[in-house]
């Protein structure tokens, strides 16, 4: 890290290399990128990594196990 600097370029580099999930939240807090270049980072959450994963477990009602609220821990609320 340079003096001046609030955190290490090597470790904003290491995140922006990871999921767009994460490398949205880095753009968003903590270098302030323009509203289109999050936009775009924010749609590829629900197609790619981990966020596409979970939203592939969704049921054809968008659900999980069917019910928002039961099955305790399996249902959508507790999914979530």
């Amino acid at each position: 890290m340079r003096d001046g600097e609030l955190y290490s370029t090597d470790t904003i580099d290491w995140l922006l290399a990871g999921y767009p999930a994460v490398r949205f939240g880095v753009m968003r807090d903590l270098l302030d990128a323009d509203a289109p270049s999050l936009a775009h980072e924010q749609s590829l959450i629900a197609t790619s990594g981990w966020g596409a994963r979970l939203l592939e477990k969704q049921d054809a009602m968008g659900t999980w196990s069917g019910s928002l609220y039961s099955p305790k821990f399996t249902s959508t609320h507790f999914t979530l």
